[in-house]
């Protein structure tokens, strides 16, 4: 603007140079406002150079339109799957995007110049058929929404100013193929992206303070913003249990039971305490080959049958995927390739403290106690449909989706002072609803833990003689290229230690083991801190690891024992009688993939006699 339009016209330099200096991006902020916002849905816009003549053009943000209208496929774009079951979509014919074109719409010239039908998105983004209904919803303007990410971003760290990037593996699909190292971390070049002419690449830290670069948002203009502001903000904007739970204990004639007024200091309005319910909701995100699919959760009437009713929906989860290969067989995704290999799985948290006030106020609920809701929520079920609403077999998915459904349970104290935060204990899970799988609470002893690779993992809890480490992985590649090993080692580190924590040369090594799949064989060895290996033993399991491996280590006093998928295969000599506190999960060769999954589990046991 500054540079470029306004020398043009400098008879209006001055007009122009306070509104190039006075100009915002503009962001969606959906969560406040569900429906497509005003500025996108005119199809030509009116405007004005200096003294000339107005003139109409184009609307930018109403849809992407194809350069000199060529079609999309002179760069590449292809047939895509059509999941509704029909003719592929031909999006190399298309010249501009739609917004949920109609089955009529699908092909011939509205398809190809694209079409936007702004009042049925609407009608979709706020009630449940958004993500069943069968027209197509694409968006046009990804600069207005990736603004609003980037703003949600920056008032995280606002309210996190001590958290940043930490050190992580490199991902395949965005910085293998542009030559970022093994291990990412706040110094990493962000190629290829330059901050000046003589190729200076940006970094994290570069990036981490939007000031600095001449930007900001509404809520940040100051940038000295207290956490309690912004606390403030986003109770006042966003904090919709917060404000159901304060006006049903100011307005209720009666409260529900479960639900309590909490007695604040005197002049200041009483607070309330409430039971807080959420499911949790994990699946395997390539569980139909790449293809998006649809989790709905519906409440079976009392004494009714399970018919599907959209009075009985309760909420979904939408997986956002695609097919590794399009219509024609041609990979399009590598990355959804490599995700469909490591059986890549997702959770989502969904909560439902809305819901069941909602069944309270039409007197389908008699209280928020966890006796009652369980009863309720005891008559949940589910289905799993596709992008176009319509059910898919439970054949098809049961033994790929590794579906598990759980409910989980906490008290939550709310101030109505909204510069404070809410106060809640840790969820616990309630293990006779949903699948009876996801999230149950586990025995005491037991911790679960992520582990993810090529990183130095500090466990939850140590582990000690007379307890067991169980892995799992929910995939094993029994092809994989060489003989390259995918080692797991049990660490112990010094917390007295000035060493660099991320070098495994620096922590005792109770035991290494390396799987060796083209050979069929584990090789186990142990080390001292800074000092050299022993002599490597091996075994050979047999049979070899399943596709979904466990590996179990029970951590006897003078050995430890070695399962493979349940059957005890070696006893290992303990010579470094010491806690494990960390996990290395690593490959052999920085260039090679692990056999298993990139992001294992590990639960640690305090008794092997708790291992089931």
């Amino acid at each position: 603007m500054v540079n470029e339009i306004i020398p043009k016209y400098p008879a209006y330099k001055d007009k122009y140079l306070e509104a190039a200096h006075t100009w915002r991006l503009p962001f969606w902020d959906w969560a406040k406002n569900p429906r497509i916002p005003q500025m996108l849905r005119y199809e030509r816009i009116t405007i004005t150079f200096g003294g000339e003549p107005e003139v109409e053009i184009d609307n930018p943000l109403y849809q992407f339109r194809m350069p000199n209208d060529k079609k999309m496929k002179v760069y590449g774009v292809g047939p895509i799957v059509n999941f509704d079951g029909g003719d592929p979509l031909e999006y190399g014919e298309c010249i501009g995007t739609s917004r949920c074109p109609s089955k009529k719409e699908l092909s011939g010239d509205a398809w190809a110049k694209g079409v936007a039908h702004d009042n049925e998105v609407d009608d979709n983004m706020l009630k449940h058929s958004s993500v069943t209904d069968e027209s197509l919803f694409v968006l046009a303007s990804g600069c207005i929404i990736g603004s609003n990410i980037d703003r949600l971003f920056a008032i995280w760290q606002s309210l996190n100013p001590d958290k940043w990037f930490e050190t992580d593996i490199q991902r395949y699909f965005d910085q293998k193929i542009v030559g970022s190292g093994t291990l990412i971390t706040n110094k990493t070049p962000l190629r290829p992206f330059h901050k000046d002419t003589t190729g200076t690449l940006w970094t994290p830290d570069d990036a981490r303070d939007w000031f600095k670069l001449g930007y900001t948002y509404p809520e940040l203009l100051s940038g000295k913003e207290t956490p309690s502001q912004l606390l403030e903000m986003i109770h006042d904007n966003y904090g919709i249990s917060r404000r159901e739970a304060l006006w049903l204990a100011q307005n209720a004639d009666s409260l529900p039971p479960g639900v309590e007024i909490i007695q604040e200091s005197e002049g200041v309005k009483d607070g309330v305490k409430m039971y807080d319910y959420a499911l949790s909701i994990k699946y395997s995100k390539f569980a139909l080959g790449g293809s998006p699919f649809n989790i709905e959760v519906f409440l079976q009437p009392k004494d009714g049958e399970k018919t599907y009713r959209t009075e009985d929906f309760v909420t979904n989860v939408f997986n956002f995927s695609q097919s590794p290969e399009n219509a024609d067989g041609v990979e399009v995704c590598s990355n959804c390739r490599d995700g469909q290999d490591q059986n890549v799985q997702v959770t989502a948290y969904v909560p439902v403290t809305s819901y069941l006030l909602k069944m309270f106020k039409e007197k389908q609920l008699t209280s928020l106690e966890p006796l009652v809701v369980e009863e309720v929520l005891s008559r949940m079920y589910w289905r799993v449909v596709d992008i176009g609403g319509k059910p898919i077999d439970e054949e098809k998915w049961k033994d790929t989706m590794g579906l598990k459904i759980g409910v989980s349970q906490t008290q939550m104290k709310y101030s109505p002072d909204p510069s404070k935060l809410p106060e809640f204990k840790p969820p616990k899970f309630i293990e006779r609803l949903g699948t009876g799988l996801a999230g149950s609470s586990p025995p005491a002893g037991v911790v679960g833990n992520n582990i993810t690779v090529a990183k130095i993992n500090k466990l939850s809890k140590e582990v000690s003689a007379g307890g067991s480490i169980v892995f799992s992985s929910p995939s094993m590649n029994q092809n994989p290229p060489g003989d390259y090993g995918t080692g797991i080692a049990l660490l112990n580190w010094d917390p007295n230690s000035k060493a660099d924590p991320l070098d495994t040369e620096n922590y005792d090594i109770l035991i290494s083991m390396v799987i060796k799949s083209r050979s069929k064989a584990v090789q186990c060895n142990h080390k001292l801190a800074g000092k050299g290996y022993d002599v490597i033993s091996t075994f050979k399991p047999s049979p070899w690891f399943s596709d979904r491996p466990k590996i179990r280590v029970d951590i006897k006093d003078d050995q430890f024992e070695i399962y493979v998928d349940g059957r005890k295969e070696y006893s290992y000599k303990r010579t470094i009688k010491k806690n494990v506190t960390h996990v290395h999960y690593y490959s052999t060769s920085r260039r090679v993939e692990p056999v298993m999954a990139r992001e294992i589990t590990a639960n640690t046991y305090e008794s092997t006699a708790n291992v089931s």
